[in-house]
């Protein structure tokens, strides 16, 4: 395996395990409410879901036009509204179904990035994203980093939840 190939996937690897234990470890109750001061657990993780089908597979196989996704962040721009439509699992769907959608996406990226050409790792290597151009291994590392980014968001809503909450504070008013 190349050393780009081998970044990447350990990186992914690792991020998408963080992810989902930070996504088990949230209260049922909690998944699907949405905050008042941001989106729902369930949110962040169909949203990195949505990113992984939209960057990996295409970044690495080639676009598949019958792709569509729900959670893209940007639903208002043309450029997403031109890819959205049914995704594999919605926000009310609850925890479990959504794990297991979270948990199917990143085992087939991780599969993708295995079997993917090796030129696909060139840093000449490039794919029609949805709203330019872009190059793939910039694209594959900053998806970890994006994941990170979301995971934390994850942990400060549930702090941010558990402590707005708590006797000490008494109960939101955001």
């Amino acid at each position: 395996m190349d050393d780009a190939r081998a970044l990447i996937l350990y990186s992914l690897d690792t991020e998408f395990q963080a992810f989902q234990a930070v996504l088990r470890e949230c209260p049922e109750k909690m998944f699907g409410q949405r905050p008042s001061w941001g989106h729902s657990v369930a949110w962040h993780a169909l949203h990195i879901m949505d990113w992984t089908r939209c960057i990996i597979q295409p970044g690495l196989l080639g676009i598949n036009p019958a792709l569509t996704y729900g959670y893209l962040g940007f639903e208002q721009e043309i450029w997403a509204k031109a890819v959205t439509g049914p995704t594999l699992a919605q926000e009310q769907d609850g925890k479990q179904p959504i794990l297991a959608a979270v948990e199917d996406v990143f085992e087939q990226a991780l599969k993708d990035i295995r079997h993917a050409p090796a030129e696909r790792f060139s840093s000449q290597a490039m794919f029609a994203a949805i709203k330019k151009p872009r190059p793939v291994l910039e694209s594959l590392l900053y998806h970890v980093t994006h994941t990170a980014y979301h995971r934390g968001q994850v942990i400060l809503s549930r702090r941010l939840e558990t402590t707005i909450n708590s006797p000490q504070y008494g109960k939101s008013t955001l």
